[in-house]
């Protein structure tokens, strides 16, 4: 993992240089999340053997390169909150899952975090930056998303401070083969958006994407009590001959299941993957 600065300055003139650069010990393969002041990060990394760990980590400036990154000092979950930067901590996600595309939503009014992994389980962690001893949430945590197969791997979450839900979707891990093999087919493996209280009460909507599934967060507008998705494959033969449409989804945050959501809107021939969009300046 590594940082920069000099983004768009630089005394020589040579560009971006490194601020701090650290080996884990792991892969990461999702974003990162940070406190507010900056000076710590929070990622998903998985080790040599598959398994995914929520990782700590307290930096220090003008330490390490690419080509040379420093080790951070691993410590205990009790000792982390204070430990002399470089400093890290591990928390192995239960269960041992690996996480393939779903990384950490920090959620910056309650010090917690919320992932997913590649076994449908939803996954909450607390005391992530500001004090107490960070550690995974138990009972109702994890949370089983897809209690249809539980095989299904979640995309990345999104919590909603207004409503206290959180918003996921889950895809196709295996491209082989699909979510289901046709819009009017039974017990699909994915493609859906679910919410998830704190209760762990899980609403599934109806199913979405009919092909590799959902890969990307949903986005919500807490000022309507909006939640949208967005999907490679709805299912459809309208856009452009056969070819299914790519389309963006709107749900009420209190939608209930099989919900089929509240609008839509078609943005073309699809197939795959839908990469999800943001909300522009007017909206802000």
């Amino acid at each position: 993992i590594i940082a920069y600065d000099n983004l768009y300055t630089s005394p020589t003139c040579t560009g971006p240089t490194a601020y701090w650069a650290y080996n884990t010990s792991g892969t990461i393969t999702n974003a990162v999340v940070l406190s507010v002041d900056g000076k710590q990060a929070a990622f998903v990394q998985t080790s040599s053997t598959g398994v995914a760990a929520l990782v700590l980590l307290t930096w220090k400036s003008s330490n390490g390169t690419l080509t040379s990154p420093v080790t951070p000092t691993p410590v205990s979950v009790g000792s982390y909150h204070g430990c002399t930067a470089p400093c890290m901590t591990t928390i192995t996600l239960s269960g041992s899952p690996s996480d393939t595309y779903s990384y950490p939503y920090y959620s910056y009014h309650s010090d917690t975090i919320y992932v997913g992994d590649d076994g449908g389980a939803l996954h909450k962690f607390i005391n992530i930056f500001r004090s107490g001893t960070p550690a995974e949430a138990t009972s109702p945590w994890p949370v089983t998303v897809n209690s249809a197969t539980g095989l299904a791997p979640l995309s990345s979450p999104v919590y909603d401070f207004g409503s206290g839900l959180v918003f996921v979707g889950d895809y196709l891990l295996n491209s082989s083969s699909t979510c289901e093999p046709s819009a009017t087919a039974v017990n699909n493996t994915c493609g859906y958006l679910y919410s998830v209280n704190s209760s762990g009460a899980v609403i599934q909507s109806h199913d979405l994407d009919y092909n590799f599934g959902i890969l990307d967060s949903p986005i919500v507008d807490p000022s309507t009590g909006s939640v949208y998705v967005f999907v490679g494959d709805d299912g459809s033969t309208s856009c452009t001959g056969s070819t299914p449409c790519a389309a963006v989804f709107q749900f009420p945050v209190g939608f209930t299941t099989g919900s089929t959501g509240s609008k839509k809107a078609t943005v073309g021939p699809g197939y795959e993957f839908m990469m999800s969009g943001t909300f522009d300046n007017a909206y802000f």
